[in-house]
């Protein structure tokens, strides 16, 4: 394959093609000074001329761009080095900022004293950083177990020392807001409708032999409901969830559950249960209408 080889438009030399302008990139950074410098680049009507905010110099840059004031890095350097120099002492820069941000955060030189142990430092964050372990401090702040008489400097470790000491004498307060929020907990993942249904069972079976979240031992499964007087499991199957093919088409994951039904319901037969699943659509006809999974 032939290549024809082009003339660069700086020095004259041979190109590797004839479509490439320059030889070189010495030669392709000239050519580029040399067309900004002239007249018909310069009178485009997308760029604008404008002067550098250091040196006062006159250059080029996009009409859009709103950002461009200096003609260099060098000049952007020195700018930066003049106006950004000290600028965490000045008191115009500290007015601008917020409290949080000049509180204790810039370095303050002068004589600081710690209000306990009266002991002296140079700067307000070696006075901050002495606060956080202070002997005196800390003595003013130690919390006293109450069933062993230990000592804590913080309160975060005494609620540890609690928690893996004592956890089993622990006061009769603390187990009632632990037992109120599993209890809410349960509520909230539990569905209303389901909450009604249980509602129906206590009333038909009797509202203290009905369990709700029943676990038969070595399965990793709860069951909706228990009724220990007839030994019956009854599960409560939604019918999206689980499939109904009355009311819905059935999709891979509700063929998968309708599988995982069949298998926890061979297990609770398999120990001497009986089961009764309902489906959601059709609970207010329970007892008459139970779906059966035994022959599958």
């Amino acid at each position: 394959m032939n290549v024809k080889n082009g003339l660069c438009k700086i020095c004259g030399n041979k190109t590797r093609t004839s479509k490439v302008k320059t030889c070189s990139k010495d030669c392709l950074r000239r050519f580029f000074e040399l067309r900004r410098q002239s007249p018909e680049w310069q009178n485009r009507k997308s760029i604008k001329k404008i002067f550098c905010a250091q040196c006062d110099k006159e250059f080029i840059t996009s009409k859009s761009s709103t950002t461009a004031k200096f003609c260099s890095r060098e000049c952007l350097s020195k700018w930066k080095s003049i106006n950004y120099k000290g600028r965490k002492l000045t008191d115009d820069w500290l007015k601008n900022q917020s409290h949080a941000k000049r509180r204790e955060n810039i370095v303050r030189h002068g004589d600081y004293e710690c209000e306990v142990c009266k002991k002296k430092f140079e700067t307000n964050l070696s006075l901050r950083s002495h606060k956080s372990y202070c002997s005196a401090v800390s003595e003013q702040t130690n919390v006293n177990c109450m069933i062993c008489n230990k000592v804590f400097k913080r309160q975060r470790n005494y609620e540890v020392h609690v928690r893996l000491k004592h956890d089993q004498i622990r006061n009769e307060s603390h187990r009632k807001s632990v037992s109120e929020a599993c209890s809410n907990r349960i509520q909230q993942k539990t569905l209303k409708e389901e909450l009604n249904f249980l509602c129906k069972l206590q009333e038909f079976y009797g509202k203290e032999n009905v369990v709700h979240k029943f676990k038969i031992e070595g399965v990793n499964h709860e069951y909706d409901f228990y009724v220990p007087s007839h030994n019956l499991i009854v599960e409560y199957d939604g019918d999206y969830w689980h499939g109904n093919p009355k009311n819905h088409s059935l999709t891979p994951a509700m063929k998968i559950q309708y599988h995982v039904d069949v298998d926890y319901t061979t297990v609770a037969l398999n120990s001497g249960y009986r089961v009764h699943r309902v489906w959601a659509s059709e609970s207010h006809e329970y007892p008459t209408k139970i779906r059966d999974l035994t022959n599958v």
